[in-house]
């Protein structure tokens, strides 16, 4: 659908903060991402896939993130049927999308699950679910201990500062904040005197390690030794 069309449609859509359009020649203004998406539409109402398609990765390029419009705009029914339409919607998906595609926010997948959480005695300790939110852009810790406590952290990949971020808050408000990286196949969080390491197992199990060190990291104590295991519905 194009111009005041398409304009009317993508009302609530929002281009991302500091998106640059296309600049045209000359003194003519920049090309907003909706306008480009237009564009893209005349051209290829017109017969013109080849000027389309330059105009949609344009758009997807100045942040046109309308992925569901595309698919079903019958103004691109032509582009659709063109060779090229799959790696334009997977460039649409990577450039809106990018915790889906960055292998560093991908990182903490392993933890993602429904979990029954034991103590090296194998004594239930309690339950957690960690789950994906905000497009992927946030591994979220939902724990329910055994004798009542409970708390939440959130984890993500900072790409400003190239590390892992952890901040977690339980139910009697103490906040913990770690930062970490991937060591050797396990995430490692540190904070002042505090380390907390999280690492895959065979089965598809997790282990938890909480230690603590009062000599600057010279040596380090176990605070707690948990392991993880898929939850099985009773």
């Amino acid at each position: 659908m194009r111009a005041a069309a398409a304009v009317v449609m993508l009302a609530a859509w929002t281009a991302p903060a500091g998106a640059a359009g296309n600049a045209p020649a000359g003194n003519a203004p920049a090309m907003g991402p909706v306008q480009l998406y237009n564009l893209a539409c005349e051209k290829s109402l017109a017969g013109d896939r080849d000027g389309a398609f330059v105009a949609l990765d344009q758009a997807i390029a100045a942040g046109f993130g309308a992925l569901d419009t595309m698919e079903k705009d019958p103004d691109l029914k032509r582009l659709r049927e063109d060779a090229r339409w799959k790696s334009t919607i997977e460039r649409a998906t990577a450039q809106n999308n990018p915790c889906k595609a960055l292998p560093e926010a991908r990182q903490l997948d392993f933890w993602v699950g429904e979990w029954d959480v034991h103590d090296p005695k194998g004594h239930l300790v309690g339950h957690s679910r960690i789950e994906r939110i905000v497009n992927d852009c946030v591994v979220l810790e939902n724990w329910s201990g055994s004798l009542g406590g409970n708390g939440k952290s959130i984890n993500f990949w900072d790409k400003s500062n190239h590390r892992w971020q952890q901040t977690w808050v339980d139910n009697r408000g103490n906040v913990l904040q770690y930062t970490g990286r991937l060591v050797e196949g396990s995430m490692r969080y540190t904070a002042d005197g505090k380390r907390l390491t999280f690492s895959p197992l065979s089965g598809g199990k997790v282990r938890q390690l909480a230690e603590t060190s009062s000599d600057g990291g010279k040596t380090w104590s176990v605070g707690y030794d948990f392991t993880y295991s898929r939850h099985v519905a009773r």
